[in-house]
């Protein structure tokens, strides 16, 4: 059922007006204010509501259709006729079945079911009934089902309560599940059921989140109250909805604390989770610590690691290549459309994560092809907009990286999270198999864990420091070679190794942007194009997770000496590169004129037509998703439109 909302104003110019300021915002927000009865009595206009039955069944105006409704309950049995837009005749009909009410809407050849809306019903029982059967089906929250009953045992409700109503009914994950499994059984997906554009959907999906500014208060406030309720209220299904939040090990012990789960649950929902990794993980997590009094658990569990480590991530058809693709989806769309507003990086990646892995169990249970799902993904033009989303995302958490997404990397880290819960809870395991798969040195587990990736930061990971302090060793030798009289390449591969798995000391940075100035920015053996890209990317991460604006300052230096020392730099590398060393602003002004300065430097300076038009359509992006960056690219973005037009 769609519903599309028009207004009408007068006099004629401010019809105009009005209807033209409207449309020149975002869907979203124009539909808030059409919706908003005192913005619509200030401005004067009037609104008729359009229902479509279906995806693409007959139209009606919804007064006359809601108001049909209710005189076939009113009249059960009774045939009630009604026009479409297009001027045919329909009839709702309402006949009893048991204790059950059946609304359905009939030509001569086709009958359409809409129990939803007995909510219509002046009949206080039957509008309850309905709302006990819509909301176990959709399992809204306790308040949200508190609130409505509360509602519903008082007078009937108005055609824009019975609106509010059913659209919140919808707005719930079970629900979203439903549409995707319908939508992949018929083909006819659409990018607003793969990633709904309502924000309150979200906060039903993972949580809500107010004022929290950290993964820790929010697993405490939001996520613990929402897991408990969740198992509470629905047992088993709310446990297979609390389990897409499982993107970081934490949120697992926090499902696990839920005061209502049982062994018996945990093993019931395992046979439910084909194709979402991140649940599973969930639930070897939480398996692994309750083995002790669950031992029934132990075959379960070695069947879904031994899955995870056989599945080759390369495989464009595998469970690894398709979270990957699904999770850019998710992101990139989410913002493009700016869905989730200015939320913290952490809370937007757990919400992305968490859709994607309900797409990708709607997918298990449908026969559509995994590898063309995710060579749509490639095509989508999302891929994009999610790299730029992250890297802007670095000024606010700085260490986690757009390529952390990669379906080896994701293999690494749920790996890497399993060994570590597995350790944590040795005396648990005792069946000799499960023991040697987790915990043996030549065991499966141990033998796919290769440094650093396994210890590299998660998704919620980004604005985490390091406990573990960089070895002295270490540290001495770096020094060491920091302080030579010449620099190669690799002489800053310790530094940046250490970058996102220790806690560096706040000198290192600096002696590295020193050894930069001390040399003049000339560098040792280094034709080699790869291995330079890599040095300078890899100080860029430096200076991002250490906050360094002396070292960034001196790699912008560096970068131009490179660039104009070799015409074969690729202007896109040293646009990221740009971005990741802003990061060690931590203010949003300076974050962008650093930023948008040194893009603007390399738009300025680009010689290849081709290369300009490429980069073009990336600042623009660019800005579109962080406003601030506007006034500080608008020459670079100038140049790159003209010279690409030459």
């Amino acid at each position: 059922m769609m519903r599309k909302n028009t207004v009408m104003a007068r006099p004629k110019v401010q019809a105009l007006m009005v209807d033209g300021a409207l449309n020149m915002l975002p869907p979203v927000v124009r539909r808030q204010l059409i919706e908003d009865g005192a913005f619509l009595e200030k401005w004067g206009l009037t609104r008729t509501v359009l229902i479509t039955m279906g995806r693409s069944g007959p139209t009606f105006d919804r007064q006359g259709l809601f108001d049909a409704f209710r005189e076939a309950i009113r009249n059960v049995s009774s045939s009630i006729e009604i026009k479409d837009r297009q001027n045919k005749s329909w009839r709702i009909v309402a006949r009893q079945q048991d204790e059950a009410l059946e609304l359905s809407l009939e030509d001569e050849a086709l009958a359409m079911s809409f129990a939803d809306y007995c909510l219509l019903a002046a009949d206080k029982a039957i509008r309850v009934a309905q709302f006990e059967k819509a909301a176990n089906f959709a399992k809204p929250s306790r308040d949200m089902q508190q609130a409505w009953r509360s509602r519903l045992e008082g007078k009937p409700l108005e055609d824009d309560e019975f609106d509010d109503l059913t659209r919140e009914l919808q707005l719930t994950p079970t629900n979203a599940f439903e549409n995707l499994k319908r939508s992949f059984r018929t083909g006819e997906i659409d990018m607003a059921t793969l990633v709904p554009r309502e924000s309150r959907y979200y906060e039903r999906l993972v949580g809500r989140l107010e004022d929290q500014k950290d993964v820790g208060t929010y697993v405490a406030r939001s996520v613990k109250p929402l897991v408990s309720e969740l198992v509470e209220l629905w047992s088993l299904d709310g446990l297979v909805l609390a389990l897409l939040l499982c993107s970081s090990e934490s949120i697992s012990a926090a499902i696990n604390d839920a005061p209502s789960l049982s062994g018996e649950i945990i093993e019931q929902a395992a046979g439910l989770l084909e194709g979402d990794l991140i649940s599973q993980i969930g639930l070897i997590e939480i398996g692994i610590t309750r083995l002790d009094s669950n031992p029934s658990l132990e075959p379960i569990l070695e069947r879904m690691v031994i899955g995870m480590i056989d599945e080759n991530p390369k495989d464009e058809g595998g469970r690894f290549a398709l979270l990957s693709a699904l999770i850019v989806v998710v992101a990139g769309e989410l913002a493009r459309t700016k869905t989730l507003g200015s939320t913290p990086p952490f809370w937007f990646r757990q919400a992305a994560i968490a859709q994607a892995s309900l797409v990708a169990r709607a997918l298990s249970e449908s026969n559509m092809d995994i590898a063309s799902v995710n060579s749509w993904v490639s095509t989508s033009g999302l891929g994009h907009i999610f790299f730029l989303q992250t890297l802007v995302d670095l000024r606010v958490e700085p260490r986690w990286l757009p390529e952390f997404v990669g379906a080896k990397q994701l293999k690494a880290e749920l790996l890497g999270r399993i060994a570590k819960v597995a350790v944590n809870n040795d005396s648990k395991i005792k069946s000799t198999s499960l023991r040697r798969l987790l915990l043996a040195e030549d065991g499966a587990l141990r033998r796919e864990l290769h440094w650093p990736f396994p210890f590299l930061p998660g998704p919620l990971e980004g604005a985490s420091v390091p406990q573990n302090m960089l070895p002295l060793p270490v540290i001495d030798q770096v020094n060491t070679t920091l302080a030579g009289e010449k620099l190669e390449a690799n002489s800053f591969t310790g530094l940046v190794n250490a970058a996102l798995l220790y806690d560096l000391p706040s000198d290192q940075s600096g002696l590295a942007a020193a050894a930069l100035r001390r040399v003049k920015y000339s560098v040792e053996k280094s034709e080699d194009e790869t291995l330079v890209f890599g040095m300078v990317m890899g100080l860029a991460i430096v200076a991002c997770v250490t906050r360094s604006v002396e070292l960034a300052d001196e790699l912008r230096v560096l970068s131009r000496v490179i660039r104009r020392r070799r015409s074969s730099v690729d202007p896109n590398d040293e646009f990221r590169v740009a971005l990741i060393a802003a990061a060690s602003r931590r203010d949003l002004d300076g974050w962008a004129s650093f930023a948008g300065d040194w893009i603007t430097e390399i738009a300025l300076e680009l010689t290849d037509r081709l290369e300009a038009s490429k980069l073009l359509p990336k600042v623009r992006r660019l800005v579109r998703l962080e406003a601030a960056l506007a006034r500080h690219c608008a020459i670079g973005e100038t140049a790159l439109a003209g010279f690409s037009q030459l």
